[in-house]
C-alpha cells in the first residue's frame, strides 16, 4: 500500500465525518427518526417550574404567621385523647429502650382492638374537649395569627472575630496611605487585596 494513498483515505474520511456524511449515510433509527435533519421544537410550551422553587417563591413574598399564644387550643380527636392516657403505660410495658415508633404502633394496635363501648369514653371526652373548644372559640375577641418575627439580636453578645485578611487591611492600610496620599480608600482596598 502505498503511503500517500493512506493518508489520502485518512484525510477522506476525518473530512467526510466532520461534514456530516456519516449521520446522512445512518438514516433512520429503529424509532423511525431521521438523524440527517436537526430537531426543531414547534411546541410553545414554557418548561415546568419545579413545585419546590414556587414554593420557596412564595415563602419570600408572604409574611410568615404562627398560632397566637394566647388563642384557645384546638380539641382533641378521641384517638388523641386515648393515646395520651395511655402513652405512659404502654412505654412502661414495652420497656425503657424502646422507640417512639413502637410505642405509636402498639397503642394504634390496642385502639384498634377496643370494643365499642370502650371505645365511647373516648368518644365522649372527644366530644366534651370539642365543646370546650367551640366556647372558649366564641368568647375569644383576639387575634388568631400574629407576625411570627425572628428573636432580636441581643446588641451585648459577642462580635465575630475579624478575618486574617481585616488583620492585615488594618495594619497595612495606613503605611499604603502614607506612600500614596492621592488614592483614596476603595483605591488602597484594592491594592491591598491584591
Amino acid at each position: 500500500m502505498n503511503p500517500k494513498t493512506a493518508t489520502s483515505e485518512v484525510s477522506q474520511d476525518i473530512n467526510s465525518y466532520f461534514s456530516g456524511d456519516h449521520i446522512k449515510s445512518i438514516g433512520k433509527t429503529n424509532n423511525g427518526v431521521d438523524l440527517a435533519t436537526p430537531f426543531r421544537s414547534t411546541s410553545t410550551i414554557k418548561p415546568k417550574v419545579h413545585v419546590s422553587s414556587k414554593l420557596i417563591q412564595k415563602k419570600k413574598n408572604t409574611a410568615m404567621y404562627r398560632k397566637a399564644p394566647q388563642a384557645p387550643k384546638r380539641f382533641k380527636p378521641a384517638y388523641i385523647c386515648f393515646s395520651m392516657a395511655n402513652h405512659k403505660q404502654v412505654k412502661k410495658e414495652l420497656g425503657p429502650n424502646s422507640r417512639v415508633g413502637d410505642i405509636s404502633k402498639r397503642i394504634s394496635q390496642v385502639w384498634h382492638s377496643l370494643l365499642p363501648n370502650e371505645r365511647a369514653r373516648w368518644d365522649k371526652e372527644a366530644e366534651e374537649d370539642k365543646k370546650r373548644y367551640e366556647l372558649e372559640k366564641a368568647d375569644y375577641t383576639g387575634p388568631w395569627k400574629i407576625l411570627a418575627r425572628p428573636s432580636k439580636v441581643d446588641v451585648n453578645a459577642p462580635k465575630r472575630p475579624m478575618s486574617s485578611f481585616l488583620y492585615y487591611a488594618q495594619k497595612y492600610r495606613q503605611i499604603v496611605k502614607r506612600k500614596n496620599p492621592e488614592l483614596c480608600n476603595t483605591e488602597v482596598s484594592k491594592l491591598l487585596g491584591v
